[in-house]
């Protein structure tokens, strides 16, 4: 009791916040989680996420930085979290890292709230302490609140990882604007690279914030020591680039990782633009009014640090447009940006009303006979329209958030286990698998694996897009890591022991595979996959599970 009494409103209700935010989080980790054909309980991630696990268990295991041991494909963009991951696979047996990636998320997931809450002291200067408190108190509900920032954070990507970089880089540019130490901006540049090893698209709040010191210093008068500290800076960013760069020609023989060759390489610009446009579309009428809000008190109320946070928004959005979408509607690529943008939306909030209860109108009339009296309430007034925006903002997954329907893919995960349970009875140790989803199946066999889609394959990498319309959903007409394909390749030359499926978009190999597979299906995990027929690696006296 003693304690309680010695913490602040603001400490007991981030702590409430927090608290309940890790209940949540403990809820959703077992939602993931599905008890196997063998009674066992295994956790999954992410798909994405499962193939950077299958690379990080390779590493922890004596393969190499691998997706199958022997082939050098660069087939993740988040090198940093693969690290990560190759220390839970050293430590724990496969599904138990899983796990352990999950905690690790949720952990990260709380660092960075409050750390938004260190970001909202520079942004809230000016702001009387009374209020300061609650709308910091706003600001950490929100870092906490948003699905998509949980739910990736929770299923293994790479998302809460890179946000915790560009938050520290934040920080110290501006403490270097505060203090002029060179030591400063030298962490900040040491951050940013963090970031830039955990995903290169962390390159853009790189350039955003070395833009806001440059002005900064520019601001100051020009101070030669300032020019010198920032190119020191930006040295020591660009030695982890350039490190990470010379270390995949060395390792992996190329200058870009695999998944760019796969998204970007001949696709169209103007196609690939109106493809992110129309996949954006949902995300830009989500997000109107918290981006409206921020927005006017960004160009009303100028700050520097200000338009750097929403330059942060702005910035992975046209990011998204420029990529050409995305395969979910989760808004992935935007997760880093959006505490920023939150922060900025509770003080476009909060300004108004308090300029209002500062005219004699409010005074005379509100505070002596109102007739809405919570009207006068500063802090009811704010979370009301706060709640409002995020409300809009979190809709499309109110069923998930309470858990009235499993998380997304968790279902689908629940089966591509149980299906790499069976091939694991089924196949010999030699056999390989031929699949879309590259994932959870591979990471749960061990068996080599042939991506039918290109993600750990050079020659599907470098294949045209097939734009012609076959690959199309949420808006895109081509999907990208999804519109590259050869089936005659990866089926008929490769002849994987267990095949997925035999056609996808404008391939039909189905008469063929007829020939020389046969159907197979294990209990209710696997209608319509194929086992090559007469093949020695596969146990035929072992029957289905």
């Amino acid at each position: 009791m003693r304690v309680l009494k010695n913490k602040s409103k603001e400490e007991i209700a981030i702590g409430v916040i927090a608290g309940l935010f890790v209940v949540w989080a403990i809820i959703f980790i077992l939602q993931t989680s599905n008890i196997g054909i063998d009674g066992k309980r295994y956790f999954a991630l992410f798909d994405d996420a499962m193939i950077s696990m299958r690379y990080g268990w390779n590493l922890s295991h004596g393969h190499g930085l691998v997706w199958n041991p022997g082939e050098y494909v660069e087939g993740y963009s988040n090198f940093l979290q693969v690290l990560v991951m190759a220390l839970a696979t050293l430590v724990f047996d496969k599904s138990m890292a899983v796990l352990a990636m999950q905690i690790f998320g949720m952990v990260l997931i709380l660092v960075n709230a409050g750390l938004i809450l260190k970001v909202a002291d520079y942004v809230f200067s000016d702001i009387p302490p009374q209020n300061k408190a609650f709308l910091k108190v706003l600001a950490f509900a929100c870092a906490l609140g948003y699905y998509p920032i949980l739910y990736f954070g929770l299923m293994g990507m790479e998302t809460s990882l890179s946000t915790l970089w560009v938050l520290l880089a934040v920080l110290k540019a501006f403490e270097y604007e505060k203090t002029e130490s060179k030591a400063e901006l030298i962490q900040a540049s040491i951050y940013l690279g963090l970031g830039f090893l955990t995903r290169p698209d962390a390159g853009i709040f790189a350039a955003l914030i070395y833009g806001y010191v440059f002005l900064g210093i520019l601001g100051a008068g020009g101070k030669r020591s300032g020019y010198a500290a920032l190119g020191l800076g930006m040295a020591v960013f660009g030695l982890f680039a350039g490190g990470h760069t010379a270390f995949r020609w060395y390792y992996y023989g190329e200058l870009v990782p695999n998944t760019y060759l796969l998204k970007m390489v001949g696709m169209p610009v103007g196609r690939r633009i109106e493809n992110g446009w129309s996949f954006t579309d949902l995300f830009r009428e989500q997000a109107a009014l918290v981006f409206g809000i921020a927005l006017i008190d960004t160009l009303f109320r100028y700050e520097r640090k200000k338009l750097l946070l929403l330059s942060f928004f702005v910035a992975m959005l046209s990011y998204q447009i420029w990529i050409g979408g995305d395969v979910w509607r989760y808004w992935r690529i935007m997760t880093p940006a959006m505490p920023f943008l939150f922060l900025l939306f509770i003080q476009g909030v909060f300004t108004p009303w308090r300029l209002f209860a500062e005219t004699k109108f409010f005074r005379e009339y509100f505070l002596k006979k109102p007739l809405f009296p919570w009207v006068g309430k500063l802090e009811m007034l704010v979370t009301a329209v706060v709640l409002v925006g995020f409300t809009i903002m979190n809709t499309p997954f109110r069923t998930e958030i309470i858990f009235w329907e499993r998380p997304y893919l968790a279902t689908w995960n629940e089966k591509n286990i149980n299906l790499a349970l069976a091939l694991n009875r089924v196949l010999e140790e030699d056999a390989s698998i031929g699949v879309m989803a590259a994932g959870t199946v591979p990471y749960y066999t061990d068996r080599y694996a042939i991506d039918l889609l290109g993600k750990n394959d050079k020659y599907i990498a470098g294949l045209p897009p097939d734009i012609s319309g076959t690959i199309s959903w949420l808006g895109m007409n081509s999907v990208p890591g999804h519109n590259k394909y050869d089936l005659e390749y990866s089926i008929k030359v490769l002849k994987p022991t267990w095949l997925s499926t035999s056609k996808y978009g404008s391939q039909d190999l189905e008469a063929w595979v007829k020939e020389y597979y046969e159907p197979v299906l294990f209990g209710p995990y696997n209608q319509g996959s194929w086992v090559l027929k007469g093949s020695d690696q596969v146990c035929w006296e072992c029957g289905n599970p």
